[in-house]
């Protein structure tokens, strides 16, 4: 005759059920970490992108302000360099009438004899933050 071995090891439920316990709060843990991270990323991306979107437009502005002689630059209703119009509507700046951005709260120039002060200041972002970006350049005499 064939003889069984009674094995008794094995999980109870109540084992089963606090494992599933532990398990479900280690991976709700870990989700809420990454969701976090996954926040953090794209609010410091869009932070860069305005920032750099300023760097870039302040960099074009000064670049035709110091291509051009003191007399052709006049600030009335945009800065006006030589040939090119930078304007001010609503949030966004224009080049003559291209759009070069969309995000920009405040541009504002101070015109004097011998130097131009110009800045740029972008909408909020996710940080509920302002970036401003700003130059002053001298005129040669």
């Amino acid at each position: 005759m064939i003889k069984f071995r009674k094995s008794e090891s094995g999980f109870t439920l109540v084992e089963l059920l606090a494992a599933l316990a532990i398990l479900s709060l280690v991976i709700i843990l870990a989700g809420s970490i990454h969701i976090f991270g996954q926040k953090q990323f794209v609010q410091q991306s869009e932070q860069v992108s305005q920032i750099n979107d300023l760097r870039y437009i302040m960099a074009s502005i000064e670049q035709d302000v110091r291509q051009t002689s003191k007399a052709e630059i006049k600030f009335e209703e945009g800065l006006i360099v030589g040939d090119t119009t930078y304007s001010h509507q609503g949030t966004a700046l224009y080049e003559n009438s291209e759009l070069l951005s969309n995000q920009i709260s405040a541009f504002e120039v101070v015109l004097n004899e011998d130097k131009i002060d110009i800045s740029l200041s972008s909408t909020i972002n996710g940080k509920n933050k302002k970036e401003v970006v700003s130059t002053i350049i001298y005129f040669r005499r």
